[in-house]
């Protein structure tokens, strides 16, 4: 009788064991300094940090969800999160109220219909298998439901911001829409692709005692779609300071972002001339744009 309790027992550890198991397997986040980094981004991106409107007579559109993925095959982790900025469960919009500095996210309804929400969509990680790299990616986007398969898809979308200070001597408003698409991915031999897109439709009102004024805040900067070596390319970009543009051709040759056998003298004098540029030349600019706004010191 005992023999048989004890087999028993024994075998309800080991079935709860095999159920566990499973379990901690993608649990190495589970502890330490990964766990309470992320239980503090769930705290900060979640609504409830802001407020906690539950139970209102509306739906909660202002939605915040974020995950840990384990790449098994790629042998690292991601971290990936979604922050849609819609009204709350009282059809409040989304909007950070620091007293007088105040800052409304949420959906233009001349873009967009007021019942998809819009969103900035983050994702960043690592891989080790073959050659290690890190990547980075962001991107705004608004989510929808098709009312036939209930499938949610994101498309691009631009965010509608409108942030107001009162200082009580002037009024400052910035209103508008900023559109990002943006991704960045460097491998462990230094080898880097980078694209960027970032727009902003606005407006700027000053109204008080010191300033009455309206501007428009408009700005784009991309496409950018460059590859290259961050080594070489710093490299050449002190050979370019020091001995001038001619100084850097060799190690710009060398670098995947620069191969181009035009100098920048030389595509500079085109955009001057009014002649169109090929698409190597646009690449080698927006390649040289990018390493002077990473490698120079903007205070010298």
């Amino acid at each position: 009788m005992r023999s048989q309790r004890n087999m028993v027992l024994i075998s309800a550890v080991f079935a709860v064991v095999l159920v566990a198991w499973p379990a901690q397997a993608p649990a190495q986040f589970g502890s330490g300094f990964g766990r309470t980094l992320f239980r503090g981004l769930e705290y900060a991106g979640s609504f409830d940090f802001l407020s906690s409107p539950q139970n209102g007579p509306f739906f909660n559109d202002n939605i915040f969800t974020h995950r840990v993925e384990q790449n098994r095959a790629g042998g690292g982790f991601s971290y990936e999160q979604w922050r849609f900025f819609g009204t709350d469960s009282y059809n409040n919009a989304t909007t950070l109220d620091l007293g007088p500095l105040k800052i409304d996210l949420g959906t233009d309804p001349q873009l967009a219909s007021v019942n998809a929400q819009v969103g900035l969509h983050t994702r960043t990680g690592y891989t080790t298998t073959l050659i290690p790299e890190v990547f980075f990616q962001q991107e705004t986007a608004q989510r929808r439901t098709s009312g036939l398969t209930s499938q949610t898809v994101a498309q691009p979308l631009p965010i509608r911001y409108d942030i107001t200070l009162n200082t009580g001597v002037e009024d400052l408003r910035w209103t508008g829409n900023i559109f990002l698409n943006t991704e960045f991915r460097i491998n462990i031999l230094g080898f880097y692709d980078y694209d960027l897109r970032l727009t902003n439709v606005g407006t700027f009102d000053a109204n008080g005692a010191l300033i009455v004024s309206e501007e428009v805040t408009d700005f784009d900067i991309g496409p950018i779609d460059t590859s290259g070596h961050i080594v070489l390319d710093a490299i050449a970009f002190l050979f370019q300071a020091v001995g001038g543009p001619g100084a850097a051709v060799p190690v710009e040759i060398a670098s995947a972002a620069a191969q181009k056998e035009k100098t920048l003298d030389e595509i500079m004098a085109q955009v001057e001339a009014g002649e169109e540029l090929s698409d190597e030349d646009v690449a080698a600019l927006m390649h040289h744009v990018l390493t002077t706004a990473l490698f120079q010191d903007p205070l010298a």
